[in-house]
């Protein structure tokens, strides 16, 4: 194959080298409409007005660019409406990767979470709860009453892993008396998710909790609470799914467990 540049009536074959991709590949560009060969008979042949908007696409592809962000650069007669494009193409990409460096917190919280499991399952210790913001879906009383439907968390359920369900029960020793089933959200992700979630909490439909001492624990016990100290022994038990395995046909749940203080057991909507 001839490496020159500005050489004209390339095959197929020789174009797909050059750019690093198949033939197959090089047919999709032209099933875009990125590129439109010239034919002999059965064959395609490129021109190396060719081989420079395929170079140019393909940098373009890597960049992250859409389709249609290619085909209208294709179009532009002056090179200020091409960085404009870079320039907005350069923000996106700083919002992703403040996005993903928040998502790369998620998942070190919850590694760190599971090896606490490991080392410790069952053993409580005292925590600051950061800053959060809860939203209350359902109530459930535990003697056989009616459930009581709050406010659709729908939308919150889109923004996991940054949105947590929780269920909260008051307790009193081992024994639960009442559940409250929501969305939680600590507010240093708050950039990271929808303008209904951010919404919910700025009108109040949400509401938010300040710094929190709490007691800690990753459990996988059908009683969660019976490793608490004596003194937190009652007060208002928050459970969020952490991770679950299958052993047989059983499966066992474990969960990153908060114990609050009774006080605030009102917050929570529990009776």
């Amino acid at each position: 194959m001839s490496r020159d540049f500005l050489e004209d009536n390339s095959s197929t074959g020789d174009m797909a080298e050059w750019l690093g991709i198949t033939p197959q590949g090089l047919r999709w560009y032209e099933e875009q409409g990125l590129v439109s060969p010239q034919r002999k008979g059965a064959f395609r042949t490129y021109t190396r007005e060719d081989r420079f908007v395929l170079s140019c696409v393909r940098d373009y592809l890597k960049m992250g660019f859409s389709l249609d962000d290619i085909a209208g650069m294709q179009r532009f007669d002056e090179v200020v409406s091409l960085e404009d494009r870079f320039s907005d193409r350069l923000s996106s990409l700083r919002r992703d990767i403040a996005f993903r460096k928040k998502l790369l917190d998620v998942v070190d919280e919850r590694e760190q979470a599971l090896h606490q499991l490991v080392l410790r399952e069952g053993e409580f210790e005292e925590h600051v709860l950061e800053p959060s913001a809860f939203l209350i879906d359902q109530t459930i009383s535990l003697t056989g009453g009616k459930s009581k439907r709050g406010i659709s968390f729908r939308h919150w359920a889109e923004n996991t892993p940054f949105v947590r369900y929780f269920i909260v029960s008051e307790f009193d020793g081992s024994e639960e008396r009442e559940r409250v089933i929501g969305a939680w959200l600590h507010l240093r992700y708050l950039e990271c998710v929808s303008d209904e979630v951010r919404n919910d909490i700025e009108q109040g439909r949400a509401f938010k909790l300040g710094e929190t001492t709490v007691m800690r624990g990753m459990c996988g016990l059908e009683r969660p609470g019976e490793g608490l100290p004596r003194a937190w022994s009652r007060g208002v038990m928050l459970r969020s799914p952490l991770a679950c395995k299958k052993v047989g046909d059983e499966l066992i749940p474990y969960w990153e467990v908060i114990v609050l203080p009774a006080e605030l057991k009102s917050i929570f909507g529990l009776v």
